[in-house]
């Protein structure tokens, strides 16, 4: 390890590279970049922050705005908030409370294991999961781009463009989905504009 920077409540840190370094906030970390590291926001907020391969963020009842993840892995946890996040590779994990609202992904995964997304755009390569007690609102789902809908989990509103695929494996529902030239499987969910 290369050290640890701890962010207080209170305090601020701004325009740091994290490389194989850890860094806690529980403060405002701003304009930060995470190589090989790990960024830990408790009870804080990073805004701006790019997360590279091998990097992982773990937030945990924070809020965390404006994130690019460049290969990296971003886990959100608890009451925690996301918006404006860009996936370019790498995996966004939005757990049971939180919620991630205006993500973008463009290669790389999101998957909704317990937690919430809101408008999220799925370009080619990008790839959502909507696992058990997940829900998915409003996907904006792109050519090459997959939503894919599992036991439990549930897409409302979803807009399947063409090129574009949502799955609806056994147990999954898709609520008010409009197909609009792409392809809708029904594989045991159920599919309802009711």
């Amino acid at each position: 390890s290369k050290g640890t920077q701890i962010v207080q409540s209170g305090g601020t840190a701004t325009g740091f590279d994290l490389t194989g370094a850890k860094q806690v906030v529980a403060g405002l970390a701003v304009s930060t970049t995470v190589d090989a590291g790990l960024q830990t926001v408790n009870n804080g907020t990073a805004v701006s922050t790019t997360i590279n391969q091998y990097a992982v963020q773990n937030v945990n009842n924070g809020t965390v705005a404006a994130t690019t993840i460049s290969g990296g892995e971003q886990n959100l946890n608890g009451a925690t908030t996301a918006t404006d996040t860009t996936l370019n590779g790498g995996t966004q994990n939005v757990n049971s409370g939180a919620m991630a609202s205006s993500t973008t992904i463009t290669s790389g995964t999101q998957n909704l294991n317990g937690g919430t997304a809101g408008k999220t755009t799925l370009n080619a390569g990008g790839v959502q999961n909507v696992n058990a007690d997940g829900w998915a609102l409003g996907a904006m789902i792109s050519s090459g781009g997959t939503q894919n809908v599992n036991n439990n989990g549930q897409a409302w509103v979803a807009v399947v463009n063409a090129g574009g695929v949502q799955n609806l494996n056994s147990g999954a529902i898709s609520l008010f989905g409009v197909i609009k030239g792409g392809t809708q499987n029904v594989a045991g969910g159920a599919a309802s504009q009711l």
